[in-house]
Protein backbone atom coordinates (compact mmCIF):
# COMPACT_ATOMS: atom_id res chain seq x y z
CA UNK A 1 0.00 0.00 0.00
CA UNK A 2 3.15 2.38 0.90
CA UNK A 3 4.75 1.38 -2.39
CA UNK A 4 1.29 2.42 -4.43
CA UNK A 5 1.24 5.34 -2.20
CA UNK A 6 4.74 6.40 -3.62
CA UNK A 7 4.28 5.67 -6.87
CA UNK A 8 1.03 7.70 -6.98
CA UNK A 9 3.05 10.97 -5.30
CA UNK A 10 6.00 10.20 -8.06
CA UNK A 11 3.54 10.69 -10.64
CA UNK A 12 1.67 13.64 -9.61
CA UNK A 13 5.30 15.43 -9.77
CA UNK A 14 6.07 14.32 -12.87
CA UNK A 15 3.37 15.52 -14.19
CA UNK A 16 3.46 19.00 -12.59
CA UNK A 17 7.22 18.83 -13.59
CA UNK A 18 5.92 18.40 -16.86
CA UNK A 19 3.21 21.55 -16.56
CA UNK A 20 5.38 23.63 -15.22
CA UNK A 21 4.21 27.13 -15.16
CA UNK A 22 1.29 26.17 -16.63
CA UNK A 23 0.13 24.56 -12.74
CA UNK A 24 -3.71 26.22 -12.07
CA UNK A 25 -3.69 28.13 -9.06
CA UNK A 26 -6.32 25.56 -7.82
CA UNK A 27 -4.09 23.11 -7.75
CA UNK A 28 -1.45 25.08 -5.80
CA UNK A 29 -3.94 25.99 -3.61
CA UNK A 30 -5.12 22.48 -3.02
CA UNK A 31 -1.21 21.26 -2.72
CA UNK A 32 -0.65 23.40 0.19
CA UNK A 33 -3.36 22.65 1.90
CA UNK A 34 -2.86 18.86 1.73
CA UNK A 35 0.84 19.15 2.79
CA UNK A 36 -0.53 21.13 5.73
CA UNK A 37 -3.32 19.31 6.43
CA UNK A 38 -0.82 15.53 5.61
CA UNK A 39 2.01 15.61 7.59
CA UNK A 40 3.06 11.51 6.28
CA UNK A 41 2.12 13.16 2.03
CA UNK A 42 4.52 16.06 2.83
CA UNK A 43 7.52 14.08 4.19
CA UNK A 44 7.07 11.89 1.61
CA UNK A 45 7.35 14.45 -1.16
CA UNK A 46 9.82 15.85 0.66
CA UNK A 47 11.92 13.06 -0.06
CA UNK A 48 11.22 12.75 -3.39
CA UNK A 49 12.24 15.77 -4.08
CA UNK A 50 15.76 15.49 -2.06
CA UNK A 51 16.13 12.37 -4.23
CA UNK A 52 15.30 13.72 -7.55
CA UNK A 53 18.15 12.64 -9.94
CA UNK A 54 16.51 15.34 -12.57
CA UNK A 55 18.78 17.97 -12.01
CA UNK A 56 19.68 19.90 -15.19
CA UNK A 57 22.97 21.42 -15.52
CA UNK A 58 24.99 22.28 -13.01
CA UNK A 59 25.09 25.73 -11.22
CA UNK A 60 28.04 26.89 -12.95
CA UNK A 61 26.50 26.81 -16.56
CA UNK A 62 22.91 29.47 -14.81
CA UNK A 63 23.12 33.17 -15.66
CA UNK A 64 23.96 35.29 -12.46
CA UNK A 65 23.21 38.76 -13.89
CA UNK A 66 20.05 40.57 -13.10
CA UNK A 67 16.64 39.36 -13.83
CA UNK A 68 14.09 40.76 -16.17
CA UNK A 69 11.02 41.44 -13.55
CA UNK A 70 7.45 42.82 -14.06
CA UNK A 71 5.86 45.62 -12.33
CA UNK A 72 4.88 44.61 -8.54
CA UNK A 73 0.99 44.65 -9.67
CA UNK A 74 -2.22 42.76 -9.69
CA UNK A 75 -1.62 42.81 -13.84
CA UNK A 76 2.22 41.42 -13.73
CA UNK A 77 2.14 39.17 -16.03
CA UNK A 78 5.61 37.27 -15.51
CA UNK A 79 9.40 37.29 -15.53
CA UNK A 80 10.71 37.95 -19.12
CA UNK A 81 12.35 35.13 -20.24
CA UNK A 82 12.56 33.48 -23.06
CA UNK A 83 16.09 31.31 -23.00
CA UNK A 84 16.40 27.75 -22.42
CA UNK A 85 17.16 28.28 -18.55
CA UNK A 86 13.25 29.54 -18.53
CA UNK A 87 12.07 26.29 -19.63
CA UNK A 88 14.45 23.97 -17.26
CA UNK A 89 13.58 26.71 -14.79
CA UNK A 90 9.77 25.67 -15.03
CA UNK A 91 9.91 22.16 -14.30
CA UNK A 92 11.08 22.52 -10.64
CA UNK A 93 8.07 25.56 -10.25
CA UNK A 94 5.93 22.89 -7.92
CA UNK A 95 8.77 21.46 -5.97
CA UNK A 96 10.14 24.97 -5.40
CA UNK A 97 6.16 26.09 -4.47
CA UNK A 98 5.89 22.96 -2.06
CA UNK A 99 9.47 23.70 -0.04
CA UNK A 100 8.21 27.40 0.28
CA UNK A 101 4.90 26.17 1.81
CA UNK A 102 7.13 23.38 4.09
CA UNK A 103 8.70 26.61 5.81
CA UNK A 104 5.79 27.61 7.06
CA UNK A 105 5.37 24.32 8.65
CA UNK A 106 7.53 23.94 12.52
CA UNK A 107 7.81 20.36 11.97
CA UNK A 108 9.33 20.35 8.42
CA UNK A 109 10.88 23.73 8.35
CA UNK A 110 14.32 22.51 9.16
CA UNK A 111 14.65 19.56 6.54
CA UNK A 112 12.76 22.00 4.12
CA UNK A 113 15.65 24.20 4.08
CA UNK A 114 18.46 21.70 3.72
CA UNK A 115 16.65 19.70 1.40
CA UNK A 116 16.68 23.50 -0.68
CA UNK A 117 19.91 23.51 0.06
CA UNK A 118 20.65 20.55 -1.36
CA UNK A 119 18.64 21.25 -4.44
CA UNK A 120 20.10 24.14 -5.16
CA UNK A 121 24.24 22.92 -4.45
CA UNK A 122 23.26 20.18 -7.18
CA UNK A 123 21.85 22.71 -9.60
CA UNK A 124 18.44 21.25 -9.56
CA UNK A 125 16.92 25.01 -8.24
CA UNK A 126 17.49 28.05 -9.45
CA UNK A 127 17.44 31.68 -8.85
CA UNK A 128 14.84 31.80 -12.04
CA UNK A 129 12.72 29.18 -10.30
CA UNK A 130 12.41 30.55 -7.31
CA UNK A 131 11.69 33.87 -9.23
CA UNK A 132 8.58 32.54 -11.17
CA UNK A 133 7.60 31.28 -8.02
CA UNK A 134 7.64 34.21 -5.90
CA UNK A 135 5.66 35.93 -8.94
CA UNK A 136 3.18 32.84 -8.65
CA UNK A 137 2.43 33.53 -4.91
CA UNK A 138 2.62 37.38 -4.71
CA UNK A 139 -0.27 37.02 -7.79
CA UNK A 140 -2.39 34.17 -5.62
CA UNK A 141 -2.21 36.20 -2.80
CA UNK A 142 -3.82 39.08 -4.70
CA UNK A 143 -6.46 37.22 -5.97
CA UNK A 144 -6.85 35.84 -2.29
CA UNK A 145 -7.17 39.11 -1.50
CA UNK A 146 -9.61 40.44 -3.82
CA UNK A 147 -12.18 37.10 -3.36
CA UNK A 148 -11.94 37.77 0.15
CA UNK A 149 -13.63 41.65 -0.30
CA UNK A 150 -16.09 40.06 -2.61
CA UNK A 151 -16.94 36.91 -0.11
CA UNK A 152 -17.05 39.58 2.39
CA UNK A 153 -20.22 41.13 0.56
CA UNK A 154 -21.74 37.99 -0.77
CA UNK A 155 -24.99 37.49 1.44
CA UNK A 156 -25.38 33.53 3.57
CA UNK A 157 -21.28 33.90 4.55
CA UNK A 158 -20.93 32.13 7.84
CA UNK A 159 -18.25 34.01 10.02
CA UNK A 160 -16.41 30.78 10.23
CA UNK A 161 -16.16 31.14 6.18
CA UNK A 162 -15.01 34.64 6.19
CA UNK A 163 -12.11 33.87 9.01
CA UNK A 164 -10.34 30.78 6.77
CA UNK A 165 -10.55 33.58 3.89
CA UNK A 166 -8.83 36.11 5.84
CA UNK A 167 -5.83 34.08 6.98
CA UNK A 168 -2.93 34.85 5.39
CA UNK A 169 0.69 33.54 6.13
CA UNK A 170 3.60 35.74 5.65
CA UNK A 171 5.79 34.57 3.18
CA UNK A 172 8.17 36.98 3.25
CA UNK A 173 9.51 36.17 6.82
CA UNK A 174 9.65 32.21 5.89
CA UNK A 175 11.82 33.36 2.64
CA UNK A 176 13.80 35.84 3.92
CA UNK A 177 14.42 33.05 7.03
CA UNK A 178 15.40 30.89 4.17
CA UNK A 179 18.05 32.89 2.55
CA UNK A 180 19.61 33.63 5.85
CA UNK A 181 19.55 30.05 6.71
CA UNK A 182 21.49 29.26 3.02
CA UNK A 183 23.66 31.99 3.69
CA UNK A 184 25.64 29.87 6.37
CA UNK A 185 26.88 27.66 3.88
CA UNK A 186 30.32 27.18 2.66
CA UNK A 187 29.33 25.91 -0.65
CA UNK A 188 30.17 28.44 -3.81
CA UNK A 189 27.05 27.74 -5.66
CA UNK A 190 24.41 28.43 -2.71
CA UNK A 191 26.35 31.34 -1.90
CA UNK A 192 25.75 32.85 -5.26
CA UNK A 193 22.06 31.79 -5.30
CA UNK A 194 21.71 33.72 -2.20
CA UNK A 195 23.39 36.77 -3.98
CA UNK A 196 20.32 36.47 -6.44
CA UNK A 197 17.86 35.63 -4.01
CA UNK A 198 18.41 38.72 -1.92
CA UNK A 199 18.19 40.63 -4.75
CA UNK A 200 14.69 38.75 -6.07
CA UNK A 201 13.12 39.09 -2.38
CA UNK A 202 14.05 43.10 -2.06
CA UNK A 203 12.29 43.48 -5.86
CA UNK A 204 9.37 41.69 -5.57
CA UNK A 205 8.27 42.60 -1.76
CA UNK A 206 8.79 46.14 -2.04
CA UNK A 207 7.01 47.14 1.07
CA UNK A 208 8.99 49.76 3.24
CA UNK A 209 8.89 47.70 5.82
CA UNK A 210 9.80 44.12 4.41
CA UNK A 211 12.94 46.00 2.82
CA UNK A 212 13.55 47.86 6.27
CA UNK A 213 13.90 44.58 8.26
CA UNK A 214 15.98 42.64 5.63
CA UNK A 215 18.10 45.73 5.50
CA UNK A 216 18.53 45.92 9.22
CA UNK A 217 18.67 41.88 9.62
CA UNK A 218 21.70 42.06 7.28
CA UNK A 219 22.92 45.36 8.86
CA UNK A 220 23.04 43.33 12.08
CA UNK A 221 24.41 40.45 10.40
CA UNK A 222 27.56 42.63 8.89
CA UNK A 223 28.40 44.28 11.74
CA UNK A 224 28.01 41.54 14.11
CA UNK A 225 31.32 40.87 16.29
CA UNK A 226 30.01 37.03 16.97
CA UNK A 227 30.22 36.07 13.24
CA UNK A 228 33.27 34.82 11.26
CA UNK A 229 35.06 37.05 8.82
CA UNK A 230 34.08 35.34 5.88
CA UNK A 231 30.54 35.69 6.77
CA UNK A 232 30.43 39.14 7.59
CA UNK A 233 32.23 39.68 3.92
CA UNK A 234 29.26 37.52 2.66
CA UNK A 235 26.87 40.01 4.03
CA UNK A 236 27.96 42.85 3.29
CA UNK A 237 28.64 41.89 -0.43
CA UNK A 238 24.50 41.33 -0.29
CA UNK A 239 24.15 44.76 1.44
CA UNK A 240 26.07 46.50 -0.99
CA UNK A 241 24.27 44.73 -4.06
CA UNK A 242 20.74 45.59 -2.64
CA UNK A 243 21.52 49.36 -2.19
CA UNK A 244 23.20 49.80 -5.92
CA UNK A 245 20.12 48.39 -6.84
CA UNK A 246 17.76 50.50 -5.10
CA UNK A 247 20.67 53.88 -3.92
CA UNK A 248 17.44 55.32 -2.06
CA UNK A 249 18.20 52.89 0.75
CA UNK A 250 22.00 54.15 1.26
CA UNK A 251 20.77 56.62 3.53
CA UNK A 252 18.60 54.61 5.64
CA UNK A 253 20.94 51.50 5.41
CA UNK A 254 23.88 54.26 6.59
CA UNK A 255 21.66 55.59 9.29
CA UNK A 256 21.24 51.79 10.18
CA UNK A 257 24.79 51.50 10.59
CA UNK A 258 25.04 54.90 12.23
CA UNK A 259 22.53 53.48 15.07
CA UNK A 260 24.77 50.00 15.17
CA UNK A 261 27.81 52.57 15.84
CA UNK A 262 26.38 54.50 18.36
CA UNK A 263 25.25 51.30 20.58
CA UNK A 264 28.82 50.36 19.76
CA UNK A 265 29.81 53.34 20.76
CA UNK A 266 27.73 53.61 24.19
CA UNK A 267 28.58 49.58 24.65
CA UNK A 268 32.04 50.99 24.66
CA UNK A 269 32.39 53.81 26.47
CA UNK A 270 30.73 51.45 29.49
CA UNK A 271 33.00 49.51 28.95
CA UNK A 272 35.83 52.10 29.38
CA UNK A 273 33.91 53.01 32.27
CA UNK A 274 33.95 49.09 33.45
CA UNK A 275 37.87 48.92 32.67
CA UNK A 276 38.59 52.02 34.91
CA UNK A 277 37.10 50.60 37.76
CA UNK A 278 38.11 47.20 37.20
CA UNK A 279 42.00 49.47 36.73
CA UNK A 280 41.02 50.79 39.92
CA UNK A 281 40.24 48.28 41.53
CA UNK A 282 43.16 45.84 40.25
CA UNK A 283 45.50 49.18 42.01
CA UNK A 284 43.68 48.55 45.21
CA UNK A 285 44.05 44.76 45.53
CA UNK A 286 47.46 45.44 43.86
CA UNK A 287 48.19 47.79 47.06
CA UNK A 288 46.46 45.55 49.23
CA UNK A 289 48.35 42.62 48.01
CA UNK A 290 51.71 44.03 48.97
CA UNK A 291 50.66 45.49 52.45
CA UNK A 292 49.78 41.99 52.45
CA UNK A 293 52.89 40.87 51.08
CA UNK A 294 55.06 43.58 53.42
CA UNK A 295 52.84 41.89 56.74
CA UNK A 296 53.73 38.30 55.90
CA UNK A 297 57.88 39.13 55.06
CA UNK A 298 57.47 40.63 58.49
CA UNK A 299 55.91 37.17 60.19
CA UNK A 300 58.00 35.44 58.11
CA UNK A 301 61.23 36.80 59.72
CA UNK A 302 59.59 36.38 63.11
CA UNK A 303 58.76 33.15 62.71
CA UNK A 304 62.33 32.32 61.07
CA UNK A 305 63.66 33.88 64.53
CA UNK A 306 61.32 32.28 66.99
CA UNK A 307 62.71 28.93 64.59
CA UNK A 308 66.31 29.31 64.86
CA UNK A 309 65.65 30.22 69.13
CA UNK A 310 63.90 26.81 69.06
CA UNK A 311 66.34 24.91 67.06
CA UNK A 312 69.13 26.42 69.50
CA UNK A 313 67.04 25.35 72.44
CA UNK A 314 65.98 21.87 71.45
CA UNK A 315 69.93 21.47 70.59
CA UNK A 316 70.91 22.85 74.00
CA UNK A 317 68.66 19.87 75.29
CA UNK A 318 69.99 17.07 72.96
CA UNK A 319 73.61 17.91 75.09
CA UNK A 320 72.30 18.31 78.13
CA UNK A 321 70.62 15.18 77.96
CA UNK A 322 72.87 13.16 76.08
CA UNK A 323 75.46 14.43 78.72
CA UNK A 324 72.91 13.31 81.71
CA UNK A 325 72.37 9.79 79.61
CA UNK A 326 76.13 9.47 79.52
CA UNK A 327 76.41 10.48 83.40
CA UNK A 328 73.54 8.30 83.99
CA UNK A 329 75.13 4.81 82.07
CA UNK A 330 78.37 5.98 84.12
CA UNK A 331 76.49 6.07 87.81
CA UNK A 332 74.87 2.57 86.08
CA UNK A 333 78.37 0.84 85.74
CA UNK A 334 79.49 2.21 88.97
CA UNK A 335 76.07 0.99 91.12
CA UNK A 336 76.40 -2.32 88.66
CA UNK A 337 80.43 -2.69 89.47
CA UNK A 338 79.61 -2.08 93.03
CA UNK A 339 76.52 -4.53 93.33
CA UNK A 340 79.05 -7.09 91.95
CA UNK A 341 81.58 -6.83 94.50
CA UNK A 342 78.84 -6.61 97.70
CA UNK A 343 77.71 -10.03 95.94
CA UNK A 344 81.05 -11.31 96.12
CA UNK A 345 81.65 -10.21 99.30
CA UNK A 346 78.43 -11.48 100.56
CA UNK A 347 79.21 -14.44 98.75
CA UNK A 348 82.69 -14.81 100.45
CA UNK A 349 80.96 -14.43 103.55
CA UNK A 350 78.38 -17.19 103.22
CA UNK A 351 81.11 -19.29 102.47
CA UNK A 352 82.97 -18.51 105.31
CA UNK A 353 79.71 -18.76 107.55
CA UNK A 354 79.00 -21.93 105.85
CA UNK A 355 82.90 -23.11 107.20
CA UNK A 356 82.51 -21.77 110.36
CA UNK A 357 79.01 -23.52 110.95
CA UNK A 358 80.71 -27.10 109.95
CA UNK A 359 83.19 -26.35 112.03
CA UNK A 360 81.11 -25.19 114.99
CA UNK A 361 78.89 -28.10 114.16
CA UNK A 362 82.13 -30.78 114.44
CA UNK A 363 83.47 -29.68 117.28
CA UNK A 364 79.79 -29.46 118.96
CA UNK A 365 79.59 -33.43 118.00
CA UNK A 366 83.10 -33.72 119.63
CA UNK A 367 82.37 -32.05 122.95
CA UNK A 368 78.61 -34.05 122.82
CA UNK A 369 80.53 -36.97 122.67
CA UNK A 370 83.05 -36.30 125.47
CA UNK A 371 80.20 -34.69 127.55
CA UNK A 372 78.35 -38.44 127.04
CA UNK A 373 81.85 -40.05 127.68
CA UNK A 374 81.97 -38.01 130.45
CA UNK A 375 78.42 -39.02 131.97
CA UNK A 376 79.00 -42.84 131.10
CA UNK A 377 82.18 -42.40 133.34
CA UNK A 378 80.68 -40.96 135.91
CA UNK A 379 77.10 -42.86 135.97
CA UNK A 380 80.06 -45.90 136.05
CA UNK A 381 81.71 -44.11 139.30
CA UNK A 382 78.39 -43.81 141.10
CA UNK A 383 77.76 -47.21 140.76
CA UNK A 384 81.06 -48.05 142.09
CA UNK A 385 80.52 -46.23 144.74
CA UNK A 386 77.25 -47.20 145.77
CA UNK A 387 78.27 -50.43 145.31
CA UNK A 388 81.33 -50.09 147.76
CA UNK A 389 79.12 -48.25 150.38
CA UNK A 390 76.86 -51.31 150.57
Amino acid sequence: MQQKQNIIHMSVRVRLKNLGLDVSPFVLDFLSKTINSWGDVAETILRDIDCDEDYGESCTALPCGIFLFGEHSAAATGLHMIDEQAFRASRHFSDIYILLEMLSIPCLAVEASQTFERAVARGAISAQSVALVLESLLSQRLNNNARTENFQHLDGATEEDACEQLVQRDDFTSILGLAETLALSRDLCVQEFVKLLYMIIFRWYANESYRGRMLKRLVDRATSTTDNGRGVDFDLDILVTLVCEEQEYIRPVLSMIRGVAELANVDRAALWHQLCASEDEIIRVREECKTEISNMAKEKATLSQKLSESEATNSRLKSEMKAEIDRFSREKKELTEQIQEVESQLEWHRSERDDEILKLSAEKKVLHDRLHDAETQLSQLKSRKRDELK
